[in-house]
């Protein structure tokens, strides 16, 4: 809807409008009222004695009670222009879909939450997090140690650094790998032959990168470079030690790949939790709105029946004055001077249009 809730200049628009075709329609009509008036007088009709002039207001009253039908057709019309097709039905059809909407999101939010309590997780997963950080930092630094064995005036550059990162990153995440093995097997004697192994492997690949590093910087331009760089027990010492380093970490602050996937089911679930209770919120607060709408439909019905009200007394007060504009106009016409005793009594007033009361409208929808 584009317009405020307490913005009610719309209606008092349509009903001005209404009110300005219906003092136009009025004035036109007056040489018809004239004619018709001028017609019987020229009969002597009524005549003098008549208890009655109705018959003579058939084609006036004909014009004011479709006038009052027109009133109800235009104000409605006009404001169901502007509306649209929204109207205090569909306003409540709209609040129970809303409902609905809101009563299926918040089950699946609970049922989020029970599976989300149906997973425990031991340990200490804050640690883990730090030291996953840590374990990146580790990274970098064992991927740049591995470039610099790769390292050799008159090579191209890119491919050092490239053949380096890829290494190094083999290297940790197969120390992660291997330590998470390792610390899932029960039995203590084959946790313990395969450390062994582990640590030879890892000590094997990095005495070849220390000698290959070597080889580099003796053929190189680097061949002054001090013993104790170029040293190749120096590069092994240092690779183990960002090796025994991330071994370390993963042993005493890595949870186990079970533990791991409850950790991710978790955070998943916590997020879809999260993220539907996002969605309950914004679906209340529209159901507010809908709310709104609904009440603003109600109290333009009931201001639609007061402007009803209203319109149709002011075609009564015309229909009173076109009989006036009658009666004169058969007085000044009629031959026989006479003024007929029926123009003495009062008429019969309009047919009253019926209008359906709100609070009807409003029980239809509540129930």
């Amino acid at each position: 809807m584009k317009f405020k809730f307490t913005d009610w200049s719309f209606l008092l628009r349509e009903v001005v409008a209404v009110e300005n075709y219906l003092k136009k329609a009025h004035e036109q009509f007056k040489q018809t009222v004239l004619f018709e008036a001028g017609n019987y007088a020229s009969k002597n009709f009524p005549a003098e004695q008549d208890g009655s002039f109705e018959s003579t207001l058939t084609t006036i009253r004909g014009f004011y009670n479709k006038l009052k039908k027109e009133v109800s057709i235009k104000l409605q019309g006009g404001v169901q222009r502007i509306l649209g097709a929204a109207n205090l039905v569909t306003a409540g059809q709209n609040i129970e879909n809303k409902e609905k909407e809101i009563q299926a999101e918040t089950d699946r939010k609970d049922r989020l939450a029970v599976d989300r309590g149906r997973i425990f997780i031991d340990g200490d997963h804050a640690s883990y997090k730090k030291q996953r950080s840590l374990l990146i930092v580790f990274a970098i630094g064992e991927c740049l140690w591995t470039v610099s064995a790769f390292l050799k005036l008159g090579d191209i550059l890119l491919i050092a650094l490239c053949l380096g990162l890829v290494i190094g990153l083999a290297q940790i995440s197969a120390v992660k790998t291997t330590v998470q093995i390792i610390k899932e097997i029960d039995d203590r004697k084959k946790r313990k032959v395969y450390t062994i192994i582990a640590i030879a492997g890892f000590l094997a690949l990095s005495c070849c990168l220390a000698l290959l590093r070597y080889w580099f910087i003796h053929k190189g331009a680097g061949t002054d470079v001090p013993f104790i760089v170029m040293n190749p027990f120096t590069f092994v010492a240092i690779n183990m030690l960002f090796i025994v380093a991330t071994g370390l970490i993963v042993l005493f602050n890595f949870p186990s790949k079970a533990q791991i996937n409850d950790m991710r089911k978790a955070e998943g679930l916590e997020k879809e939790i999260k993220t539907s209770e996002a969605k309950c919120k914004g679906l209340r607060q529209e159901l507010d709105i809908l709310i709104k709408e609904r009440e603003f439909f109600v109290e333009l019905r009931t201001r639609l029946i007061h402007a009803e009200e209203k319109l149709h007394e002011t075609v009564n007060m015309m229909f009173d004055e076109a009989v006036g504009w009658f009666k004169s106009e058969n007085v000044a016409k009629r031959p026989d001077k006479l003024f007929p005793q029926s123009f003495k009594n009062p008429h019969l007033p309009l047919a009253n249009e019926t209008i359906e009361d709100v609070h009807v409208l409003e029980n239809k929808l509540k129930n």
